[in-house]
């Protein structure tokens, strides 16, 4: 709250400091005057609710196009509005088509990234929601591979269990409610490839390897249909 506070102080601030500065320069009141001078206000308006609700978020919004802290986008775009209407005011010479064309460009430029960056913060909260939960069944069953690897001393058994850890190490990471009841199923599977092995059965561990990469694969269907 203090943040918020302090940074709604500076704009005012500013804003007084940027009225007294606009009128004070020894410049004709043309409408070319007026123009530049209303799209500058409307720019640090625009700013200052950018920045503020940057301030009062948990982290700065980011762009996935281009990875800018949204209030970046904002300043820029205001620094251009107010360098381009100072210029504006102190050469009155410049058309005022001229002088409202610019300024309708940089401040729709900068509403363009603006949007950008708010399709960008959905796309960071949806990665965000991917919790240590979602992604622990893979993980466990990967583990489990690496474990019994270490044990099987049969090379037909290796290289079965080599291509299985190959495709899960490829496979989405993420468990989905679409996908809890086949999580459990190759979750059994590797219980039994464990049981089978502890007992010497060759061609039963073989055909658990086969049926969990078929698991695995529909698995993979599964998720990139719940997309």
């Amino acid at each position: 709250m203090k943040k918020i506070k302090i940074m709604i102080a500076c704009w005012i601030l500013f804003l007084i400091l940027y009225n007294t500065v606009v009128f004070l320069l020894p410049v004709e009141h043309k409408i070319s005057f007026y123009t530049a001078y209303a799209f500058s206000i409307a720019s640090m308006l625009a700013a200052a609710g950018i920045s503020l609700r940057d301030c009062s978020s948990e982290r700065p919004a980011k762009s996935r196009f281009l990875d800018i802290s949204i209030v970046y986008i904002g300043l820029t775009g205001l620094l251009l509005q107010v360098v381009w209407g100072i210029l504006s005011m102190i050469f009155p010479v410049i058309p005022t088509w001229l002088v409202t064309l610019i300024c309708v460009i940089l401040l729709g430029a900068t509403g363009i990234l603006t949007l950008l960056t708010e399709a960008g913060v959905s796309w960071i909260k949806s990665r965000d929601a991917i919790s240590t939960e979602q992604i622990l069944a893979v993980n466990t069953w990967k583990a489990a591979l690496e474990a019994v690897l270490l044990s099987i001393k049969d090379e037909e058994l290796l290289e079965a269990a080599e291509r299985l850890r190959d495709i899960l190490r490829y496979t989405d990471p993420v468990s989905r409610p679409s996908t809890e009841k086949i999580d459990k199923t190759i979750a059994d599977q590797m219980e039994a490839l464990n049981y089978v092995l502890d007992k010497g059965k060759k061609e039963e561990a073989l055909a658990v390897i086969r049926r969990t990469e078929q698991l695995v694969k529909e698995r993979e269907i599964q998720c990139k249909a719940g997309k």
